[in-house]
């Protein structure tokens, strides 16, 4: 059964769990407006678009029933919704149930979350990091899975971080305080790091509030020994680079018309004039241009000097 034919549910709150890996990113404008929707009477709980849960296996229950007593269903899409609703108070939540394995929920969740542009970068490449090295996924099924190129995934590659600390501190800086995915510049000079240095190279970039060139920077001064208040120091006082100015090109000179195109152009007016005797020209001057010509009125021609 599709999703879109699954029933929508009411569910007790304390039977869902929320996922251990969540791969959106909301901003808090985004999450105030979602949690004042949610507590006004006209949206509430009949209004909020249903969260997405599967259904868990009996030994998934077993594993956290310490933690999640009563939990039957584990978030797949929803994961704000269902925070927010026990923020307000809510016992229930409207859901769609699915049967789906460990690794199809969190292909729905990225498919889902990469459609509304919420997908945090660092989590993307998490994702794919466990694609291609625990699920022994080439990068080239990978990118034809998610109709991608192989560059693409390449570089969603670069950015996953080896160290757990480091990662916990770009998250939780990007959830808490900066509102914004951290741009994946950042991420691939903090991946690029030896493993020891990304949690000092992560605290540089949080703290400091390090722009893409000043993370290379800083990385650069971490890995020649410098500590993080100097690292910093050093990343902010990087001379910025000038926009190379577009070389300057001489204006093109006014190209006048040609007298035929003056005369195509432009139609002057006519005057009834007496002929000239047979055989003999009229010379006229142009306007514009200064050119001279000679009218053989017999002929009907014009002769330009």
């Amino acid at each position: 059964m599709s999703e879109s034919e699954e029933k929508i549910v009411l569910l007790p709150l304390n039977e869902i769990r929320p996922a251990p890996f969540n791969l959106t990113l909301i901003g808090p404008h985004e999450e105030d407006m979602l949690r004042e929707e949610m507590r006004l009477e006209s949206k509430g709980l009949e209004k909020i678009d249903p969260i997405l849960v599967r259904r868990l296996t009996p030994e998934e229950v077993e594993r956290t029933k310490d933690r999640y007593p009563y939990a039957k269903y584990e978030v797949v899409d929803g994961h704000t919704r269902l925070r927010l609703a026990q923020e307000c108070g809510w016992t229930r939540i409207r859901a769609r149930v699915i049967d789906a394995t460990w690794d199809e929920a969190l292909e729905i969740a990225y498919r889902k979350n990469k459609e509304r542009g919420t997908i945090d970068p660092l989590k993307e490449a998490q994702f794919f990091k466990y694609l291609v090295q625990d699920k022994k996924t080439s990068t080239q099924e990978v990118a034809e899975r998610f109709q991608m190129k192989v560059e693409e995934v390449r570089r969603i590659l670069a950015r996953a971080i080896h160290d757990r600390e480091a990662r916990k501190t770009i998250l939780e800086y990007e959830m808490y305080d900066y509102g914004k995915p951290i741009p994946g510049s950042i991420l691939e000079a903090i991946a690029a790091a030896p493993s020891e240095k990304q949690p000092i190279l992560a605290k540089a970039v949080v703290e400091g509030r390090l722009k893409p060139s000043e993370a290379e920077a800083a990385k650069e001064a971490i890995l020649q020994g410098a500590p993080l208040e100097e690292a910093v120091k050093i990343a902010k006082s990087k001379p910025k680079s000038k926009p190379r100015k577009k070389p300057e090109v001489a204006p093109k000179p006014e190209m006048l018309p040609t007298p035929t195109e003056m005369l195509s152009e432009e139609k002057p007016e006519t005057y009834e004039v007496a002929p000239l005797p047979a055989g003999e020209l009229e010379e006229i001057t142009c306007p514009k241009c200064g050119a001279k010509a000679k009218i053989d009125w017999a002929a009907r021609r014009v002769i330009w000097e």
